[in-house]
């Protein structure tokens, strides 16, 4: 005889306290521990064998509510879930580890295992329309996101969306299907807050202002500290209107003759504002060299290079700073300034070396003169 496919047309309603248990008793296991609990899912269903169709979707799911339509296709050894859905509110903090997030030992990476195990015994596509996201204490949106999952291989990304404060589009590329997991970072965003994005980010707290950043980055490795080791790419970024927070530059380079001073106050009211900054930089094995670092601000302009040892969280940068005497002349400080140490509270030192004074017979004491000249030259300019 023929055989006969199974046809359902009608409503559905379930609930679930764990969607992980849930899917394993029907025997498809999905990786993780974190989120996926409390769910009620109900529809219109229409299905076809081992082919779901749900429409008029109403879906809550670890606290957030949202709705649309699912479709599941259980045919094949690994299922298929197609969604598109809306919601109000996306917290991905169940789903996503805090970027940054401390090891046991401050300042260090995670050495923990990265857990691409989500990504087994499901493939999918998704799009899901947030009029609010939260991460990691971060907050943006309205924004539209779009997911694939095939072969334990994330691809994840939005367009144009709404985040902090400016607009930008990304595409993140996790690769679970090989021993060493992978990760690839693609991001453009302009007009971001920027001390809101570099502490949400970074949790560095001394930088502000209007934030462009465009970034092209790939890493692999069992954990935070090997992804950060392996490092490669470019990334460039640009700030206007901005303020160094807890640092009076000109109060530094006013003191770098007697000795190394700390980079930054603990005083949120000390700053300098500047017009413009802007670097590039090269990545390769974890460290990001520039050789064009730019600022303008309104008493003087400042060049340089250096690198930033991502695995350490640590910066070495080398400038020139230039002060700004009228009618756009600049005269050249008789020191350079070296900013090196942990990225969250650097150092500043004067850089002089004997040997480029370009003076066979220059002493220590000479080098304390030239320093001193440099503050009698600050003082005369501005008072202080």
């Amino acid at each position: 005889g023929t055989k006969k496919t199974l046809t359902l047309v009608g409503t559905l309603a379930a609930a679930s306290s764990d969607l992980r248990v849930l899917s394993k008793w029907l025997g498809n296991e999905i990786g993780g521990t974190s989120g996926l609990k409390d769910l009620r899912l109900s529809g219109a269903l229409e299905s076809s064998g081992v082919d779901f169709k749900l429409s008029k979707v109403q879906l809550e799911l670890d606290g957030m509510a949202a709705n649309g339509h699912l479709a599941l296709d259980l045919s094949k050894k690994v299922p298929r879930v197609e969604a598109k859905l809306s919601t109000d509110l996306l917290n991905l903090d169940p789903y996503l580890a805090k970027p940054g997030a401390a090891a046991p030992i401050a300042g260090e990476w995670k050495t923990s295992p990265v857990d691409t195990s989500g990504l087994k015994g499901v493939d999918g596509s998704f799009s899901l329309s947030a009029f609010l996201v939260k991460w990691n204490g971060a907050e943006w949106g309205p924004v539209d996101l779009t997911a694939s999952i095939k072969d334990n291989v994330l691809v994840a990304g939005f367009q144009n969306g709404t985040l902090y404060g400016g607009k930008g589009t990304a595409e993140v590329t996790l690769n679970g299907s090989t021993e060493v997991p992978s990760l690839q970072v693609d991001f453009d965003g302009h007009d971001l807050v920027g001390q809101e994005f570099f502490a949400g980010v970074l949790g560095v707290k001394w930088l502000a202002g209007v934030t462009a950043l465009k970034t092209s980055l790939s890493a692999s490795g069992h954990n935070q500290q090997e992804m950060m080791s392996s490092l490669k790419g470019s990334f460039t970024i640009a700030v206007r209107d901005g303020k160094f927070i807890g640092l009076d530059i000109m109060d530094r380079l006013s003191r770098l003759g007697s000795a190394v001073v700390s980079g930054w106050s603990d005083d949120p009211g000390v700053l300098t504002t500047f017009s413009s900054a802007s670097a590039s930089f090269q990545v390769s094995d974890g460290v990001a060299t520039s050789t064009d670092v730019n600022l303008q601000a309104p008493l003087a302009t400042v060049g340089g290079s250096g690198n930033v040892d991502m695995l350490r969280r640590a910066l070495d940068f080398k400038f020139e700073p230039k002060l700004v005497t009228g009618d756009g002349e600049t005269q050249d400080l008789p020191v350079k300034v070296a900013v090196k140490g942990p990225w969250d509270s650097p150092k500043i030192s004067p850089d002089v070396a004997l040997e480029d004074l370009g003076l066979p017979n220059v002493t220590s004491k000479d080098v304390k003169k030239i320093e001193k000249k440099g503050k009698k030259l600050l003082k005369k300019l501005f008072g202080n």
